[in-house]
């Protein structure tokens, strides 16, 4: 009878690609340290299944794909996912360095994008067009024109605006606003616009 604790997933070594821990880690947005922590391995054990000098147990990798969000057969992929491009943040001076994004965050993004993925793909599907945003600006254009060419297409003047006290109304009116489906042009889904 064979050993069982040499054929169990808490012995058994994963063979992958350790680039792939490297991308799920970073792309989760967690430094070593806080992955490793909630992987519940050492800093030290962590670095060494990402140089590829050790590998991790099966459950061990099970541990890490829950904790970066990642389902498990990622990491058997021969070479790590292209990162998507990072968003640009006009909150910000150009040149200023960019804030890090919290895991949270990055998390959410990831949804998103996904789930943008998932509608382009229906509207192939059904043969509709992505809509383009008819809205283009720089930071050369007058911000009250604006604001008022956006409230405009949007069909939300200041006045409305103004009455909107609880933050969660103003959410959802804006939400509201962006799914209008009598405004020309106007989507089910404002996450489908082609920015081209």
């Amino acid at each position: 009878m064979p050993d069982q604790e040499s054929t169990s997933p808490r012995s058994v070594r994963a063979a992958i690609n350790p680039d792939l821990l490297v991308w799920a880690r970073e792309t989760a947005g967690l430094s070593p340290d806080d992955a490793a922590k909630k992987i519940g391995v050492k800093p030290a054990r962590l670095a060494e299944w990402e140089e590829g000098r050790l590998r991790p147990t099966v459950t061990q990798l099970r541990k890490a794909a829950n904790v970066y969000k990642r389902p498990l057969a990622v990491f058997f992929l021969q070479r790590p996912p292209a990162r998507p491009q990072p968003l640009h943040d006009f909150r910000r001076f150009p040149g200023r360095e960019q804030i890090r994004l919290s895991p949270e965050l990055l998390l959410e993004m990831r949804r998103a994008r996904r789930r943008r993925a998932v509608v382009l793909e229906l509207l192939d599907d059904l043969e509709r067009p992505v809509t383009a945003l008819p809205l283009r600006a720089s930071l050369d254009d007058d911000p009250e024109a604006l604001a008022a060419r956006g409230r405009e297409w949007l069909r939300v003047s200041l006045t409305e605006q103004a009455r909107w006290v609880a933050p969660y109304e103003a959410l959802n009116r804006w939400t509201v606003a962006c799914h209008c489906p009598e405004r020309e042009g106007s989507p089910a889904c404002p996450c489908v616009y082609s920015h081209a």
